[in-house]
């Protein structure tokens, strides 16, 4: 490693540079930052589209003219005004510091060696708590892109880091704590206006981006703070993390809140028509920690203990659930399969146990679980379209067609001709099907996949369930896209068959919003429509929110076809029956309009209709086992609100563990 230094003409300035084998990165003074965004900002203007998506947010010419002083401006896109911006950063800090900015990028075809970056938008400066610019932010103009970006060259190896915003505000005793910088900006310059009281804002990066927020608040000696995070589930999460933080940090801390109506704090700030006096500011109340657990000095220890509080689960009445939260490596499925078999054995146990894995192969390599029911997806071992000894179904094309129509598998072996041979072949001859007859198994112990937690008729025949490892949320939550298409496949398919045609009305209203989507409508990260945008540009398109009403009651009636002929062959012009789960689901969602459980879970992106649908699962009167180390019991509560889970701790005093996060594979 090895140190540089350079001496500024006004003041004393050093930059420190960390030579790496494979790279440099360099992190300059936060005073020679400053330095160079300062003389990079001063050489562009704030254009006419940028200053209108400022009047767009509620703001006053007067309040624009204002930010602009702050340093906003109109990100650089021409090659001249590029270079123009690269050269006065150059000229303010010197080439070698130049080096480590990071909106700076060689260029051969520039006259000193340097550009700045291209990206599009409106440029947002990012201060710390001393008043320097350390970064910048751009808004995107391309909302099919992530809204915001650091302000970063495409070729450069500099990073910008993910500091916080500081606004601050003369004489200011309060803090506001945001996300993003233009809110911080925009509720600075609006706050004081309203409630006669001056702020200092910070804006943290992102819900879940807050580390060095004390760190700050102790820099600019404010010790009241309110937390006005977006009020959406992150920023919720974020609030109930950061409130104990601050308050153990010595610090009074409010979190606000106001009609959701009106969008997020900036929205609600800038709206002069907003009712301003319903902002709220509840103090905190520490919630009351459960009993700290004392680890365990030993894996075997855990375990050891883990045994008989499983025993008791397993064998306790009906109808709870329990979470054996051993630590990673810890065996919790070899000895929850043991217990279970030696339960069975000797009679303690009565019932149908299924243990539901995303790792099907590794289950079946457990020597305990040799004599259970192992049950395979329809499209198990498919390889290359073709079935391996492991597929249960021999008919590739058939089955796949069925399952990517979105159709239930029985269809696909409604039709088949080897349909006798998969009902009898319960000795698996690798080279005759066996799904059914895997189906038909008369053992009581089954190891299963994690998305038959979907089937009804799996979960009906079970006692008990074990669910090894799952990300239980995404395991239910099924996803669909409906391409542009397969929208054209069901509008030809609604004019020629009439049990189908009750959907035509909303397909021709979808194919007709599409392509009109103004870009103002898209929202957060991704090109989708909120709710009621989405069912307000359908209204419009058939005649109002009655009509659709009435249109998606009509929809829903629709017959879907059968994927396969009669002959059982193929059928290529048939629609997805995603369409039909789409009216079902546009029209849950038009009724829970405007009421708190609303929850909209179809989106249109550039590339089709996004659809989100749930599964219902029903544990009513079942024993349900959760065998994970971290945080099941939290998660199948947000599943099932009101669940109580009985919780194993088995922590173990480990000294730097190497944490792993274990992905669910996904679908068949």
């Amino acid at each position: 490693m090895h140190h540089l230094s350079l001496v500024g003409t006004a003041e004393d300035i050093q930059f420190k540079a960390k030579s790496q084998a494979a790279r440099q990165s360099t992190e300059l003074e936060p005073a020679l930052l400053h330095r160079a965004y300062q003389a990079a900002l001063a050489a562009i203007p704030l254009g006419w589209a940028e200053r209108h998506h400022l009047l767009g947010r509620g703001l006053s010419p007067e309040d624009v003219e204002a930010m602009a002083a702050q340093g906003y401006r109109s990100a650089p896109r021409a090659w001249p005004l590029r270079n123009a911006v690269a050269e006065a950063a150059v000229a303010a800090v010197g080439p070698e510091a130049a080096r480590s900015l990071p909106f700076l990028q060689p260029s051969r075809r520039s006259l000193i060696g340097f550009t700045c970056a291209d990206i599009p938008g409106l440029l947002v400066p990012v201060r710390n708590a001393a008043g320097q610019i350390i970064a910048c932010k751009v808004r995107l103009v391309d909302q099919g892109k992530s809204r915001f970006l650091w302000w970063k060259a495409r070729h450069s190896s500099a990073s910008t880091g993910a500091p916080i915003h500081v606004s601050q505000g003369p004489r200011a005793r309060l803090a506001v704590v945001v996300e993003g910088p233009i809110k911080a900006d925009v509720v600075a310059l609006l706050w004081p206006r309203i409630y006669g009281e001056a702020v200092t804002v910070l804006a943290i990066p992102g819900a879940s981006a807050h580390a060095g927020l004390v760190e700050s608040l102790h820099q600019l000696g404010l010790n009241r703070v309110v937390l006005a995070l977006d009020p959406d589930p992150a920023g919720r999460k974020a609030s109930e993390e950061i409130q104990p933080r601050l308050e153990r940090a010595g610090f009074s801390v409010e979190t606000s809140s106001w009609p959701e109506e009106f969008g997020k704090i900036d929205d609600f700030l800038a709206n002069q028509n907003a009712p301003h006096s319903l902002l709220v500011r509840t103090g905190y109340e520490a919630k009351i920690e459960p009993p700290v657990v004392k680890p365990f000095a030993t894996m075997e220890a855990a375990r050891a203990a883990a045994r008989p509080w499983l025993q008791d689960a397993l064998t306790g009445p009906r109808g709870s659930v329990y979470h054996m939260a051993l630590e990673m490596g810890g065996g919790k499925t070899h000895l929850a399969v043991q217990l279970i078999n030696e339960l069975y054995d000797s009679g303690k146990l009565k019932g149908q146990v299924g243990l539901f894995t995303t790792r099907h192969e590794q289950g079946e390599q457990f020597e305990a679980t040799q004599d259970w029911a192992r049950h395979y997806g329809a499209t198990y071992g498919f390889e290359n379209g073709e079935p391996t000894a492991k597929s249960p179904c021999k008919e590739p094309r058939r089955m796949l067609t069925v399952v990517n129509s979105g159709a239930p598998t029985k269809l696909a072996c409604e039709l088949c001709p080897q349909r006798p041979a998969c009902v009898s072949n319960f000795a698996r001859n690798p080279g005759e099907p066996f799904l059914l007859a895997q189906k038909a198994t008369m053992k009581d112990r089954h190891l299963y996949n994690a998305n038959s937690l979907r089937d009804p008729s799996v979960i009906a025949r079970l006692s008990t369930l074990l669910l090894d490892d799952l990300d239980l949320e995404r395991t239910l939550v099924d996803h669909v896209l409906l391409d542009l298409d397969q929208l054209k496949k069901a509008l030809l398919w609604s004019e020629r068959d009439p049990e189908y045609a009750a959907m035509r009305p909303l397909l021709k209203a979808l194919w007709v919003v599409f392509p009109s989507l103004p870009a103002k409508r898209f929202c957060y990260d991704a090109p989708r429509l909120n709710g009621e945008a989405l069912q307000n540009a359908l209204a419009t398109e058939l005649g109002g929110l009655d009509r659709l009403f009435g249109e998606l009651e009509s929809a829903v009636t629709a017959k879907d076809p059968h994927p396969l002929s009669l002959a059982g062959e193929v059928r290529a012009d048939i629609p997805h029956r995603g369409f039909v789960r789409l009216a079902q689901r546009l029209l849950e969602e038009l009724r829970q309009r405007g009421q708190t459980s609303w929850n909209p879970m179809v989106h249109l992106k550039p590339e089709g209709i996004s659809v989100w649908t749930r599964a219902r699962v029903d544990f009513t009167g079942k024993t349900v086992i959760l065998l994970n180390a971290s945080h099941s019991a939290e998660q199948y509560q947000r599943v099932f609100p009101g669940a109580t889970v009985q919780v194993f701790h088995g922590r173990v005093v480990m000294p730097q563990r190497t944490k792993v996060a274990q992905i669910p594979a996904g679908p068949y």
